[in-house]
């Protein structure tokens, strides 16, 4: 019997074979998306940050039969290498990842499937008034003519555990894409996209305020890989 936060859109995995299967899958829909030419700029500003012109953000619908699906796409580049950043972001070290992505409450890792692909569950912190979300996801990790993918898709699983303070949200694509940056190889250029479901409502001012914590995300990373000594990272390249 299906759980009460399981979704008939949604892949159902219980093996590894099946996590790898839907990994491949989802890395077809990144390829997809990154490619895509429909991307529609938009304007933002954060006070809080002085050093934003580099970066970019974008949006796009999904179509009629998404239409609660809300699509972005920020990028700009980093003060670390292309191989040091996807270490960081696929090990997960708390004591890193807390320093920049204040949003991000838990983090579990429930199936192993390969060395490039797991089955993990995320929640994240919302503002009040609204519940915060969790995303239960097949996450991979792939490199492809030097250019490296982390990519998530939400799927229904019995593994693992819900919290009932929290809404499953879906997760159909959120991605991170990092090459060398053109200028300096010793800098990435860092691209996000997402498209995700939240569920239930979500009030305008929570909307726009996610469009602005895409473009924050990176500045970020940005402030915090600037004081980050990542030698040890790097001597995994």
């Amino acid at each position: 019997m299906a759980a009460a936060y399981d979704y008939p859109e949604l892949s159902t995995v219980t093996t590894k074979e099946e996590c790898i299967k839907v990994a491949e899958e989802a890395f077809t829909r990144v390829k997809e998306m990154e490619a895509d030419q429909t991307w529609t700029q938009v304007s933002f500003s954060d006070p809080g940050f002085e050093d934003m012109n580099d970066v970019k953000l974008y949006e796009k619908t999904m179509g009629a039969d998404q239409p609660y699906v809300r699509a972005g796409k920020s990028c700009g580049t980093l003060p670390v290498p292309p191989a040091v950043m996807r270490n960081i972001l696929w090990e997960m070290d708390r004591s890193i990842i807390d320093t920049f992505d204040k949003d991000m409450h838990e983090f579990d890792v429930y199936l192993k499937a390969s060395d490039t692909v797991q089955l993990v569950r995320t929640s994240v912190r919302i503002p009040f008034p609204v519940s915060n979300r969790e995303f239960l996801t097949v996450r991979g990790m792939k490199e492809e003519n030097g250019v490296y993918y982390i990519y998530s898709t939400s799927v229904n699983s019995s593994v693992g555990k819900h919290d009932d303070k929290c809404v499953r949200g879906v997760l159909y694509i959120n991605a991170f894409i990092m090459f060398p940056d053109p200028k300096n190889s010793n800098r990435t250029f860092f691209v996000r996209i997402s498209a995700v479901d939240a569920k239930g409502a979500i009030p305008m001012f929570i909307i726009d305020l996610a469009k602005r914590k895409a473009a924050d995300y990176i500045c970020n990373i940005r402030s915090s890989m600037a004081k980050f000594d990542y030698e040890h990272h790097k001597a995994r390249e």
